[in-house]
């Protein structure tokens, strides 16, 4: 587990140097939280919601995989949440528009559910059309999510395993990230 710096208007713009480096190098999952400063007691620390984040890559299975393993050992919820960016950028009041936004809602319901299926998932699913960083947070939030599970990516590259979406997320998350 990595603390992040989460804290005071500027400091909520970064990482931290060796949590940024752990995070575009680890193979593993890493947990990364804000505001560790508020530590909750151990015997007060339970988890009832965990909210998944997909993106429909190839990363969403395994990271839904281990979302849903996470919940089971905990007896937790879990929840789905998937941002649909292009969505919240219809232009408003069309026929057209509204044709177009839920044709996207329903490409994007059919692909979480085969990732449900070949997972072996049950779970609560948000579509949120809005830009991907605030779409999750705010469903934690609005959720009361314990825990935000997100993907990292599988190759490497100039952002490393960390795609630009998830230093948003980690940073403006109101609960604990794993990054899977």
């Amino acid at each position: 587990m990595l603390p992040t710096h989460g804290y005071g208007t500027f400091r909520r713009l970064m990482l931290g140097s060796v949590t940024a480096k752990v995070l575009h190098t680890a193979k593993c999952p890493v947990w990364t939280g804000v505001h560790m400063e508020h530590v909750p007691r151990m015997e007060d620390i339970g988890f009832h919601r965990v909210l998944c984040a997909i993106d429909l890559g190839k990363q969403s299975c395994p990271t839904l995989a281990w979302a849903k393993k996470f919940a089971e050992e905990f007896g937790a919820e879990l929840q789905i949440v998937y941002a649909l960016p292009e969505a919240s950028h219809e232009p408003a009041g069309s026929h057209d528009s509204a044709d177009a936004q839920n044709k996207l809602i329903r490409d994007a319901t059919e692909k979480i559910e085969a990732i449900k299926t070949c997972v072996g998932a049950e779970a609560a699913t948000f579509i949120l059309p809005d830009e991907v960083a605030s779409a999750v947070c705010e469903c934690a939030a609005r959720e009361k999510s314990d825990l935000l599970v997100i993907g990292r990516s599988v190759t490497p590259g100039v952002m490393g395993r960390l795609k630009a979406n998830a230093y948003s997320i980690i940073r403006q998350s109101p609960c604990p990230v794993v990054s899977v």
